[in-house]
């Protein structure tokens, strides 16, 4: 059973569920930074470069498979970018494609209720 009901489209996948990827990405590493300059204490700065980096790598292990739908729907995406009233299709996602955008989408959730004070780490998990 599909978490998506029904699977996003490509327009959604490129002007909403990215582009919120890249605002949480920004918002987690800035915050992370500040917190590393203004820790005082070493495990501290030491916890919070770990969760930078772990995060970091979660991002980047999301973009590969992103980059994987993209690539495959490339005509597609030019043809988006030219016109955003463009029709795109629904994505018929491979084993796993599904749980990048899940990923993504989850990221931007907890980043966003971190903004609202409803969770005590800009990171998940």
């Amino acid at each position: 059973m599909s978490a998506f009901n029904p699977a996003p489209s490509l327009s959604e996948l490129v002007l909403r569920i990215i582009p919120n990827l890249n605002q949480a990405e920004t918002l987690v590493l800035n915050t992370l930074d500040s917190l590393i300059e203004s820790a005082s204490d070493p495990l501290e700065v030491l916890r919070r470069k770990e969760q930078k980096q772990q995060f970091t790598l979660e991002i980047y292990r999301l973009r590969l498979g992103l980059e994987g739908v993209l690539e495959r729907y490339r005509d597609d995406v030019n043809a988006l970018i030219d016109n955003e009233n463009h029709r795109s299709p629904p994505l018929s996602l491979k084993p796993g494609e599904e749980a990048v955008i899940q990923g993504a989408i989850a990221i931007y959730d907890h980043v966003r209720a971190f903004q609202r004070g409803e969770r005590a780490t800009p990171t998940p998990r």
